[in-house]
Formats: C-alpha cells, structure tokens, sequence
C-alpha cells in the first residue's frame, strides 16, 4: 500500500501520466485478486466495504426482476443485516420475501428451502459462513439448485474467505471483504459473473466498467489483493492454526468455566475461529465491559450492530430462549491469535465466575 500511495497517487480515470500510472496499480490488483478468488478479473467490481457490494447485489438485480415478473426474494433469516435490510426495503416497495427455514443447529434445511422455489423466485442470497455462530451453509449445492431454478443466486463470501477451503459456488455473485482477511477497512469487492444483469448502485461516473461509479480506492485495493494473495497462499496452515485454537478453546471451558456452552451444537458444519457462547446469568453488555477491562474484545452479535440493545436475530433465528439471547456473545480468532491468547481468555472467564461465586 505504501508503495502505491508513494508511486501512483493520479486519479485512475486520467489519460495523463499519473493517471496510467494509478490505472495500472488498480488493475494489478483486480488481477491479483481475481486469481487469489479463482475467477475472471473482469468480474471484479471495488467497492467501498462489504456492505456495499451486498447492496449492489441485491438492489442493483432488483429492477431486473421487475422487469422480468420475477419478485420473490428468497433468503435465509440468519443473513447479514447488509442482505436483510435492502430486502425489506424491496419489500416496502411490492417484492415478497420468502424465508428459508433455519434448523436448531444453524443450518438452512435445504430440502424445505427448495420446496420455497417458484416461478415467481428470481434472486436468493445465502451466506457461506455465518458472521455471529460460523456456521458453514451448503452454498455449492444450494447455487445449483438455484442455476436450475433460473434463479440469481449471490452469496455472502466476506466470513469463508480465510476461514474456509475457498471452493466458491459455481455462477454466484460473491461478496468479499478486505479488513476480515488482514487487509485495509474500507474496500470490498462485489464478484459478478459474466452474464449477470444489474444496474449499478451508485451513478455519476463510468469507473468499474459502469458498475460503480466514483474514483477508486487505489490503494486499498491493492492492500485487499495483497492480503488475499497471502491468505491464499497460507490456506493450509491458516486452516490448521483456527482448527487448532478451535479445540483448545473447547478443551479449555470444558476444563475450567464449564457453565459457558456454545450456542452452535457439537456436529455441526461450523468454520473455525468464530464462537458464540452463552454464559447463563451474565447479562451479555455487562460481560463485554468486564472483559474489556482485561484486554480481551469480545462482540455482541454482528460487529455492525454491537450499539444496538436488542438480541441477536440469529439466535433469534434459531428460537434461542431470551436467556440465552441476553447472556450471549462471540469471540473470533484470527492468523495472529496465539494459544496463550485462549489461555488468557478463559483464565479470565474462570476468575470472573470465581468473584461470582465469592459474592
């Protein structure tokens, strides 16, 4: 990133010197991010967050749908807000939502959701691992059922990249995300297949081959493909270090605190390095403080709505009684996460549960 900030400062759109110089940069690391993804370089639109391409997914299909008498969205409850609040807003304008069933464990029943599918379907969204429980969901087989439906299918990518094998499902819009891999806030990517018909989200300029417009974040994007090179070079041995902080972290509350239980049950398809965990009588906010005090940064729900006060609406999702909705929260790990980081984490737990007891 600093190399570019210091080498290719022009506006990518200028035909002048700089401008080819910043042109080459962002085009450098379309490539690179495309090859790090497995797909054409020409299906990668920059945006400004994940958020964003989520939006431009869903609303930039949107007048298309129209236009074909295609209306009914079909998502699953558990998606992020970026999916759930376009839709609604789509809903408000004559769209119907159909919800795809979620089982106790955090999976969508697939066979339910495809008994869901009609003509009247034109676009589905289901996110690969989940943000709050990490749950992983069927997405290769549930893009095919969809392709077969003639049904537009996009998927939330922004949590497996890194934290899953990246085997994406076959003609998806994907969502990709450069802070949750390393790299810089503030850059995203929208995946969209040759073929796909979507109006742009935002207007005013013809950047990203008239899909968004605005001068690119140049070195962002060369911060996202830097880092997405990296996590797939290390997919192996990243794989490993989650699977492995995985278990110690189980062995660990098992061992010490075994009151706190996690929300997602033993046996299901789950990435590693997100937990949701429920501590019955610790109302969740005042668990956040306590262990802030420590240096331990812990989440209620997604990130994006750690202000709000209301539960989780995937816990919600998966009928969690309001007990546990109100005593949860989730801790995630990442590449320099250490063994003694788990350690310190629960250590910390069991002396919060000892002043308990005492008191």
């Amino acid at each position: 990133m600093g190399r570019v900030q210091s080498t290719a400062m022009g506006n990518p759109s200028s035909l002048h010197s700089e401008g080819r110089r910043a042109r080459r940069a962002l085009e450098d690391a379309r490539e690179t991010l495309a090859a790090a993804l497995n797909r054409p370089s020409r299906e990668v639109i920059f945006t400004g967050s994940a958020t964003e391409a989520n939006n431009a997914a869903i609303l930039g299909i949107a007048p298309v749908l129209e236009s074909a008498g295609r209306q009914t969205i079909l998502l699953s409850p558990i998606e992020h807000p970026s999916i759930l609040e376009p839709a609604r807003r789509l809903e408000r304008r004559g769209f119907t939502l159909r919800w795809m069933p979620v089982m106790p464990n955090g999976v969508v029943d697939l066979e339910a959701a495809e008994a869901l599918l009609d003509d009247s379907v034109g676009f589905s969204s289901l996110m690969w691992v989940n943000n709050e429980i990490g749950t992983v969901q069927p997405v290769q087989a549930w893009a095919e059922v969809c392709t077969n439906a003639g049904v537009v299918f996009h998927c939330d990518a922004v949590q497996a990249l890194g934290k899953q094998v990246w085997e994406p499902p076959v003609g998806a819009l994907l969502t990709v995300s450069a802070h949750k891999i390393g790299g810089p806030r503030g850059v995203g990517a929208l995946i969209m297949p040759a073929g796909v018909r979507a109006e742009p989200l935002v207007v005013g300029g013809a950047q990203e081959r008239d899909r968004r417009a605005g001068t690119e974040n140049v070195v962002g994007a060369a911060g996202f493909a830097a880092a997405a090179a990296a996590v797939r070079r290390e997919e192996a041995s990243r794989l490993a270090h989650l699977a492995g902080l995985d278990r110690l972290l189980t062995a660990r509350l098992s061992e010490k605190v075994p009151c706190v239980k996690f929300n997602v049950p033993e046996g299901a398809p789950r990435a590693p390095g997100i937990w949701n965990l429920h501590w019955p009588g610790h109302y969740g906010e005042a668990l956040l403080i306590r262990l802030d005090l420590e240096g331990i940064a812990v989440s209620l729900g997604s990130a994006c709505s750690s202000g709000a006060v209301e539960p989780s609406h995937v816990l919600e999702a998966l009928q969690r009684d309001r007990e546990t909705l109100f005593s949860s929260f989730r801790i995630s790990a990442g590449r320099t996460t250490t063994r003694e980081d788990i350690e310190q984490f629960v250590t910390v737990l069991a002396r919060v549960a000892q002043e308990d007891d005492a008191t």
